[in-house]
């Protein structure tokens, strides 16, 4: 993922880490506040690069895959399309990060076309699935007002990719609550709030805790900011869980120290937070309790 896409800042360490290594003596880790602002997309863009082949950056650029399908007979063309569309989604992505509109613009379209030429180009319901989902994310980045309505057409044409449904449903979630629309944000980001392992749950737990304060039900959203970051004592922190624990501990102020994996994690983790959830970890909140 392009380094500009998630960024953290430590701005405060706690006197206790260095008086220790004042001392000379072992050092403590040290516990620091970071900047770090959520980034909806960053994060979900983090999952679908570790977890499917489909969001892996091509090692060509979007140029030579270009010279590359048109030396390619039509037929044949599928594979490079499909890396086209990725192609076009990475450099449409980072034209975002630069505050490059219209060149996002005009990389989302050319997602869309090849996308489509590479579901022509290649046979299978896999492909489909893809490519649809695909289009969905160019249409959300790029602020189509449709996209939402997308979203469930998503949905409900391939309701038995479950893993694919469930990030059409938080894009869902992220396209309403854009717009101010929380309780039908609320219904997307609902399909992973009894998902407790999954990656994405520390994510529409965030989403919670801000349409919460949303709401002016503070208190509610500390509780939800709190088990968000307590998620950050999992045992195997992926990178999109991480980038969520430090956004909520931002929001918090809470301080966070490095593990020897360069994992910033909260201060109080122990071994049995790590493989154990607290009961009010399996509560849904109330908002989204039918």
């Amino acid at each position: 993922m392009s380094k500009l896409f998630f960024e953290r800042i430590p701005v405060s360490a706690l006197l206790l880490g260095l008086f220790a290594g004042a001392c000379g003596g072992p050092q403590a880790p040290v516990a620091e506040v970071v900047e770090a602002e959520l980034q909806p997309h960053a994060v979900i863009l983090a999952h679908l690069e570790r977890t499917t082949d489909l969001f892996t950056l091509p090692d060509e650029s979007v140029a030579t895959l270009r010279e590359r399908a048109g030396d390619t007979p039509r037929r044949e063309r599928g594979p490079i399309e499909r890396k086209l569309a990725i192609a076009n989604l990475y450099a449409a992505e980072d034209a975002l990060a630069n505050d490059a509109i219209d060149e996002a613009e005009d990389a989302f379209r050319m997602v869309a076309r090849h996308a489509r030429a590479a579901e022509r180009a290649l046979d299978g319901d896999d492909v489909e699935i893809e490519m649809d989902f695909v289009r969905l994310w160019a249409e959300w980045r790029a602020g189509n007002l449709d996209a939402a309505e997308l979203a469930e057409d998503f949905a409900e044409d391939h309701e038995e990719a479950r893993d694919w449904v469930r990030i059409a449903w938080v894009l869902r979630g992220e396209l309403e609550a854009a717009n101010g629309n929380w309780d039908d944000a609320a219904t997307g980001y609902r399909f992973l709030m009894a998902e407790l392992e999954h990656p994405l749950y520390p994510f529409v737990l965030l989403r919670t805790a801000h349409m919460m304060e949303e709401r002016g039900r503070e208190e509610e959203a500390r509780d939800l900011r709190q088990q968000v970051i307590r998620q950050g004592c999992r045992a195997e922190l992926h990178q999109e869980v991480a980038m969520v624990v430090e956004a909520a501990a931002s929001e918090a102020r809470v301080p966070l120290t490095e593990d020897a994996d360069g994992n910033l994690r909260p201060a109080d983790c122990d071994a049995a937070a790590t493989t154990e959830t607290r009961d009010i970890d399996n509560e849904l909140p109330p908002a989204l309790q039918n």
